[in-house]
Order: C-alpha cells, then structure tokens, then sequence
C-alpha cells in the first residue's frame, strides 16, 4: 500500500464503515466492562476465621464464573482491537480515535476501578484476584500508552511534516 497523506488518512477515517466503527467502540465497551467485572471478583480470606472456612470457600468458588466471564470480556476484547487495529494499521487517525484513544481511558479507569475496589471495599487488603487485576490492567495501561506516544507523537507527526514538505 502506497503511503498515505494525513488528508486522505483523515478522509478514510471519517469514510470507515459504520460497522467498524461500532466494532471499535464495542470492543472498547467489552475491555471497560472486563475493568470493571475483574475487582468484583476480589476475595478477602484473610480476615476470615478458621471457622468460617466452609464459607470462604462457598465465597472463592462463588466468584469464579464471575472471572471467567471477565476474562472472556478481556479476550474478546483484545481479538476484536487486534482485527480492527490490523485492518487500520495504515490509517493513524482512525487508530488513535477509535482504538487507542478509547483503550487508553479505558485502561485508565480500570485501573482506578481496581484501586478503588481494593483501598475502599477491601480496607487495602490486595488479594491474589486484586494482584492479578491489577498487572493485567497495567499491561493494557502502558500497552495502550505506547501505541498512543508511538501514533500520536512519532508517526502521526511523520505523516504531517510529509505534508509540509
């Protein structure tokens, strides 16, 4: 593919399908609600007396589907941002308003959802659920932050001064 001007990336992104643009914002909606599910899933065992062990337990196995089901959202979400960021990969603008962008929010209110859960509802009490949370939320935070520093930054800017040249 020849190299696009940042008109025509501009052009193509206001152009793009309606379809892929819902796509976008549902694999970012899927991503957020994944965020938000992971610290309902957050167990406090150690205040738990030994007597209480049968409900600890019933609690543990309790929020597995509710796991699951999040880490499902998380996949899904991650399958539908690599095909739409594969099937944009040239157009910049389109990636940084549709995917990245959003991703980063995102990324960033989850991680505020996971600090929230853990200091508020859990008396700062980091479960091995909340020690997960947390470094999967991490990775798509600094994930997302260096494909925006990369696109914004470094290639949207090379494509610009091209237009200026």
């Amino acid at each position: 593919m020849a190299s696009q001007t940042y008109e025509d990336m501009v052009v193509e992104s206001y152009n793009a399908p309606s379809l892929y643009n819902i796509a976008a914002g549902l694999s970012s909606w899927i991503l957020l609600a994944s965020f938000i599910i992971f610290p309902g899933t957050f167990t406090s065992l150690g205040k738990l007396k030994d007597t209480e062990a049968g409900e600890a337990v019933y609690n543990v196995v309790q929020h597995i589907p509710l796991l699951l089901f999040s880490v499902l959202c998380c996949f899904a979400s991650i399958i539908g941002t690599t095909f739409l960021w594969l099937k944009f990969r040239h157009n910049h603008v389109w990636l940084l308003s549709n995917l990245i962008g959003p991703g980063l929010l995102n990324s960033i209110s989850g991680l505020l959802t996971v600090l929230v859960g853990v200091y508020a509802s859990h008396n700062g009490e980091w479960s091995v659920t909340a020690k997960a949370t947390i470094t999967i939320v991490s990775l798509f935070l600094f994930s997302m932050s260096i494909a925006f520093v990369t696109y914004r930054f470094w290639l949207l800017e090379r494509v610009r001064v091209d237009l200026h040249n």
